[in-house]
């Protein structure tokens, strides 16, 4: 039996280790030249990050009656975001450099003011064509 030549291949699927965002000024609609790295699904630190989450839960859904309160939302929704940054190029605020660390990150991201970031990267971590070779993804 001969190749379907229309078929595809999985290995031209398979999600890449590491995946840039460049963060759109919300205003314009214009790139800002800030990229931020995340790490994809099957990164160290995303595995590592969801097994902690699955863990967590696991332990509260054990306890019976203990639900998850909005607070361990919102943590566990910070922590998914910041923990998968591997790094950052070109950010300032207050027209200084802003230098990647986790808690600067954290800081930022759980500052309601930049809602709108935060928004941009649940989006680009959910949508799984962002860590595909060859995705047009910002």
């Amino acid at each position: 039996m001969s190749a379907n030549p229309n078929a595809f291949d999985l290995d031209d699927l398979q999600q890449d280790d590491t995946a840039d965002m460049e963060v759109i000024n919300p205003r314009t609609a214009e790139p800002t030249g800030w990229i931020i790295t995340f790490a994809g699904p099957g990164h160290e630190k995303a595995v590592k990050l969801k097994n902690s989450t699955l863990r967590r839960n696991l332990k509260r859904a054990r306890k019976g009656n203990e639900e998850a309160t909005p607070e361990d939302v919102e943590r566990d929704s910070l922590d998914n975001i910041v923990g998968r940054i591997v790094t950052w190029s070109g950010a300032t605020k207050g027209g200084q450099p802003l230098e990647f660390s986790h808690e600067v990150a954290r800081d930022l991201l759980g500052n309601p003011k930049y809602q709108w970031l935060r928004t941009a990267c649940a989006i680009f971590l959910n949508d799984e064509a962002s860590f595909m070779k060859g995705s047009a993804k910002v």
